[in-house]
């Protein structure tokens, strides 16, 4: 989230800290008067961990996605293996002489 600093007026971006005390509390901090700080340097290494499972489920996905592309092809490939089988019958089932 962005914000301004109160004291300066500067713009700022940072997390709030009472989202990331719900799944990290050990990396959020309380002052005496109640005033929550996140710890970033502690968000690192969850962060890359986060990113480490996420290429992870991209290259299943990649994968997953071939494999349908190729039953795609292949499904393809018996249709039109099909409907060329299909239309030979018929050609031939209308000669006069077929039989």
């Amino acid at each position: 989230m962005s914000f301004n600093w109160k004291d300066s007026g500067r713009t700022s971006i940072g997390l709030i800290a009472q989202d990331v005390e719900k799944i990290f509390p050990e990396i959020v901090s309380t002052d005496e008067a109640g005033i929550k700080s996140v710890d970033y340097a502690k968000l690192i290494a969850p962060l890359i961990e986060a990113i480490k499972e996420q290429q992870s489920q991209i290259e299943e996905l990649k994968l997953e996605i071939e494999e349908l592309k190729l039953k795609i092809r292949q499904s393809n490939w018996q249709g039109k293996f099909l409907w060329k089988k299909q239309k030979t019958i018929k050609n031939y089932s209308l000669q006069p002489d077929a039989f």
